[in-house]
C-alpha cells in the first residue's frame, strides 16, 4: 500500500511535469492523516434495511480493508443522517415467473441505489464489484450517473487497486492487462516527458477497449480523450487527498 501512497501523491501534484522525483514519508491511507471520524463504521451505518445477506457480507469485507473503509467513511461524511445505500434487484424473469440465469452484474442508478442480479450474489468477486459501485456513488453522489467511459475506467482502476492482490480478471483478460499497464505506469518513481506521453497513450488505449465492449457501446455512452496535463482520475485523487 505504501507504493500506492507514493504513486498517488505523485499524480496529485505532478500532472504534466517531467523528470520530477517525489517522496512520501506517511501512508496516505492513515486514518490520522485523513482526519477521518474516530468511530468505526458498521454495515448498519451504510446499508438500508432489507439488503441481501450476500451483499451485507460483501460490505463487511469492504469495510475490513483500509481502502474500502476510507471510501465508505468519505461517503458517510456526505450522508451523515443514517444509512444511505439501497439495493435493487434487476434480474430477468421468464414467462413462468422463474429468474433467468445471466452473468453476474451490478450497476449504479444514482441516489444511493445499487442494482444487482442473482448471479452477482453468487460471485466470489462480488466484494470487488460492490467496491466498484460504491466508487460510482463517490463519483456522482445524488446525481444520475452519466454514461461516461472515463468514469468507468476510473472506477475500474480503483477496483483494480483495491483487489490487485487477488489477481482477479476484470471484464476480460485484455482489459485487465490494460489496467495493469496503467498501474505500472503509476508505480514509477518519476516520469520523463516521453513516459508521461506513454501514460496518456495507455489511458486512451484503455478507453478504446471499453468502447468496443457491447455493454459500453450503446446509445448515450461517450469518451473524452485526454491530453498530457489533464487529470484522468479526479475522483480517485479526491479520495486519496480527503
Amino acid at each position: 500500500m505504501k507504493n500506492w501512497a507514493f504513486v498517488l501523491l505523485f499524480i496529485i501534484f505532478c500532472w504534466g511535469c517531467s523528470n520530477m522525483e517525489v517522496g512520501v514519508e506517511e501512508d496516505v491511507f492513515s486514518a490520522t492523516g485523513m482526519n477521518l471520524p474516530i468511530e468505526d463504521l458498521t454495515v448498519e451505518d451504510i446499508l438500508l434495511e432489507g439488503a441481501p445477506e450476500e451483499l451485507v457480507r460483501a460490505t463487511k469485507k469492504v469495510l475490513g480493508s483500509r481502502m474500502g473503509k476510507i471510501l465508505l467513511r468519505e461517503l458517510k461524511n456526505r450522508y451523515p443522517n443514517g444509512p444511505f445505500i439501497r439495493f435493487h434487484f434487476f434480474g430477468k424473469i421468464d414467462e413462468d415467473g422463474e429468474i433467468v440465469d445471466e452473468a453476474g452484474e451490478m450497476r449504479y442508478y444514482g441516489m444511493g441505489v445499487i442494482g444487482y442480479n442473482r448471479n452477482a450474489l453468487r460471485l466470489k468477486t462480488n466484494e470487488e464489484l460492490l467496491f466498484h459501485e460504491f466508487f460510482h456513488v463517490f463519483q456522482t453522489g445524488d446525481l444520475k450517473p452519466q454514461k461516461s467511459r472515463n468514469n468507468e475506467l476510473e472506477a475500474y482502476l480503483a477496483q483494480y487497486i483495491y483487489g490487485e492482490s487477488k489477481q482477479t480478471t476484470i471484464v476480460n483478460t485484455e482489459f485487465t492487462i490494460a489496467l495493469g499497464v496503467l498501474a505500472n505506469d503509476l508505480r514509477k518513481n518519476s516520469l520523463t516527458e516521453k513516459e508521461m506521453d506513454l501514460f496518456y497513450q495507455n489511458y486512451n488505449a484503455a478507453l478504446i477497449l471499453l468502447e468496443i465492449m457491447p455493454e459500453y457501446s450503446g446509445e448515450g455512452w461517450y469518451s473524452i480523450r485526454l491530453n498530457k496535463g489533464e487529470n484522468p482520475f479526479p475522483n480517485l485523487m479526491k479520495l486519496m487527498k480527503s
